[in-house]
């Protein structure tokens, strides 16, 4: 904000007009902004208008970081994007400095930054999901693009969880040689991640796989 001399008093600084200037084939500068200001003083005298200038400087495309890896685990409730995947708001954004390029044009940076997920096929075992971000950035007067990766991990940490628990069925009227029919009951099972591939049942040390019904 420009300095004010007022003679009685404190005068207040108004911001009456802002106006972005690209600057187009330039190494160091992308663009400016002219910022017009006026003081009044508290009998309502307006001072002339104040102009100023502020350069924005270019941006260097080998000083963009990438996102740093994540880790994410399926029953985490963070936000995702239209295609399902985790936003770049929770996985995280380029950034030159403290400063974040997010997804779309950034007419101040005069740089346009997208980004596309490709899923990864990761082992059963190690119950997990991998995820590589791609993203990329263009600098448009010069239409340089430096592409890099970012890889997201969502874990599957947590066991399928039963959401109902039925008894089972014996049938003694049809007992015979002390053998009896068990009628096993239909089970509801809840996982985070994945469907449920096998349920198995356990009866004094017999382990089979479950089925419902005798």
């Amino acid at each position: 904000m420009p300095d004010v001399i007022e003679a009685c008093g404190v005068a207040k600084i108004n911001v009456i007009d802002v106006m972005y200037e690209s600057i187009t084939c330039n190494e160091n500068v992308l663009g400016k902004k002219k910022v017009k200001y006026q003081a009044v003083d508290s009998y309502g005298n307006k001072s002339e208008i104040c102009e100023s200038e502020i350069y924005f400087k270019r941006i260097p495309f080998d000083s963009i970081g990438a996102p740093d890896y994540q880790s994410l685990t399926c029953s985490q409730n963070y936000k995702k994007d239209a295609q399902g995947n985790p936003d770049p708001s929770v996985t995280g954004y380029p950034k030159f400095g403290e400063f974040l390029l997010k997804p779309g044009m950034s007419l101040t940076c005069n740089i346009f930054v997208n980004y596309t997920d490709l899923n990864l096929v990761a082992s059963d075992c190690k119950k997990k999901n991998m995820e590589i971000v791609e993203y990329q950035g263009v600098e448009l007067w010069k239409e340089i693009t430096r592409t890099f990766n970012q890889f997201i991990e969502i874990i599957d940490n947590e066991a399928p969880v039963f959401t109902s628990s039925p008894l089972a069925v014996l049938d003694l009227e049809t007992a015979d040689n002390c053998e009896a029919n068990l009628y096993l009951p239909k089970l509801y099972v809840a996982d985070d991640c994945s469907q449920i591939s096998q349920i198995y049942y356990s009866i004094n040390g017999f382990t089979n796989i479950y089925q419902e019904g005798k």
